[in-house]
């Protein structure tokens, strides 16, 4: 299994230029990308992407994680940051995904696809709506590592207040 990641400095606000991408999460060269699809968010979704961004980068500052450990790590500690959760659920998407996921940078004026699921998928954990929660991680996380990234994006939901 080869993981890549792809990652561009700037944003081209006109087009779905790949410059706009801040990281591709992908687990081989054969994964399709997220076809380009414009999003509009309401002003609290826009900004709670934006602080998922921001969590993305600082996850990519981190390196890579041993996840068993972080894993372990964030069950044993109550008091666990939102930014932990965060960090390592970005890390663990790279690995869990069932095709390329797409994140883009900060000043992007558009959601991804995927950053609609991400966004969706917090909403419905704070709801503590299980069907939908399921159903989100059924269509981009395989079977094996649903459990693991639904408690993951549980923490974070839980927390994101922390970060605003």
């Amino acid at each position: 299994m080869n993981h890549t990641l792809k990652t561009a400095a700037t944003c081209d606000e006109t087009s779905e230029s790949p410059s706009c991408v801040l990281l591709a999460l992908t687990r081989d060269a054969s994964c399709a990308p997220s076809p380009p699809v414009e999003i509009e968010l309401s002003t609290p979704q826009a900004q709670r992407l934006v602080l998922l961004r921001d969590l993305l980068a600082t996850s990519r500052l981190r390196g890579r994680q041993d996840l068993e450990g972080a894993f372990m790590l964030l069950a044993a500690r109550a008091d666990s940051s939102a930014e932990a959760f965060g960090v390592t659920l970005f890390h663990t998407l790279g690995v869990a995904s069932a095709r390329q996921l797409t994140f883009h940078c900060r000043a992007c004026p558009r959601a991804s696809v995927d950053e609609w699921w991400l966004l969706r998928l917090l909403q419905a954990l704070e709801r503590r709506d299980i069907l939908n929660v399921e159903a989100l991680l059924g269509f981009r996380i395989k079977k094996a590592w649903r459990r693991r990234v639904r408690r993951l994006a549980a923490g974070l939901a839980a927390r994101l207040d922390q970060l605003g």
